[in-house]
């Protein structure tokens, strides 16, 4: 369906003034929980005190502002690599290496939070991977050498995704002290 003006203020009012105009207000809209809306606010500066706000009302719900926790922003941007990983060295029977991935990503989207996932790792005979909390935990196998790629997923709120590979390499160790 097509965006449609349901309500407008034409001149400045008070915060929460619900009732200065008669245009304040909407016709009843009937709304379906669990369905999505898209509803849009926009402000004009005229000078003065600046206020915006968007509320509701109906069955079991006193008019009150539209909280956070039943809105969302529009998704315009996906997760972006902000800086790309170099190639992870690891030695045979060493100590696990734990890596923190949260400032590998960004979203540019006000509000918008990342999710990043372990899609696959080509060599889980060389490393055990394992990711919690966006830190990624490399254990090298014992008595395994050799190269692969992590492929790591970040996820925003709105579903964009952003993919990464990330090379490693497993290096035999001679004298069997892990380094």
């Amino acid at each position: 369906t097509s965006r449609r003006m349901i309500a407008s203020v034409p001149e400045w009012s008070g915060d929460r003034e619900w009732n200065k105009f008669a245009s304040q207000q909407s016709s009843p809209i009937e709304l379906v929980g669990g369905q999505i809306y898209y509803i849009e606010a926009l402000q004009k500066e005229g000078g003065g005190g600046d206020n915006l706000a968007v509320a509701w009302e109906g069955p079991g719900i006193s008019q009150e502002v539209i909280g956070s926790a039943y809105l969302r922003t529009i998704d315009y941007h996906a997760p972006q690599l902000n800086e790309a990983p170099s190639s992870l060295n690891l030695v045979e029977n060493a100590a696990a290496l734990n890596l923190s991935l949260s400032s590998l990503f960004s979203d540019a989207d006000i509000g918008d939070s990342i999710n990043i996932e372990l899609v696959s790792n080509d060599r889980p005979d060389l490393v055990l991977a394992t990711l919690v909390d966006q830190e990624l935990e490399l254990s090298p196998l014992a008595d395994q050498s050799g190269s692969g790629i992590l492929t790591l997923r970040a996820i925003d709120l709105g579903g964009s995704s952003t993919s990464v590979s990330l090379p490693f390499a497993v290096a035999a160790d001679h004298d069997g002290d892990g380094d």
